[in-house]
């Protein structure tokens, strides 16, 4: 199905128009490195987002560690920790033997604000996690438990 992150679309407009578009935006870049995008068997467009700093960076760490921990039987709390790691220096996206380094605009940490409706609730990917693990919705938990 359609993907509610906007990276998908970047990518298609990219690979269509030859440039990301002043749209193309990839926050889920702040979570960790390298993701790779899946189009579906029919679809060329397979590629993957790197992070580079003197050359590309083949794995950069999470710098988010989640955790759920039961308090008793009917009490959880919700854990969000957002480790001081530096970012990579730029980000691009590589496509077999094709780089495309990302417009800072595009960048994970680029001051984009949530636009009405938008799955990204924040004005970066680490503010718009942190609401929504604040948020009083409960979490089911594998024996019924609710955090």
């Amino acid at each position: 199905g359609h993907s509610v992150w906007p990276e998908p679309n970047a990518i298609r407009t990219l690979y269509n128009s030859g440039n990301f578009g002043k749209d193309a935006y990839f926050p889920r870049g702040a979570y960790g490195l390298p993701i790779l995008f899946h189009f579906g068997e029919q679809n060329p467009l397979n590629c993957t987002l790197y992070g580079f700093s003197d050359g590309i960076m083949e794995r950069w760490s999470s710098p988010v560690i989640l955790k759920v921990a039961r308090l008793n039987q009917d009490k959880c709390i919700k854990i969000c920790l957002k480790l001081n790691s530096p970012l990579p220096e730029g980000w691009c996206l590589k496509r077999e033997s094709d780089e495309k380094k990302l417009p800072p605009s595009a960048y994970p940490m680029a001051d984009r604000p949530a636009k009405h409706g938008d799955t990204l609730n924040g004005n970066d990917p680490y503010t718009a996690l942190f609401k929504a693990m604040a948020s009083e919705d409960p979490m089911t938990l594998g024996k019924g438990g609710r955090v």
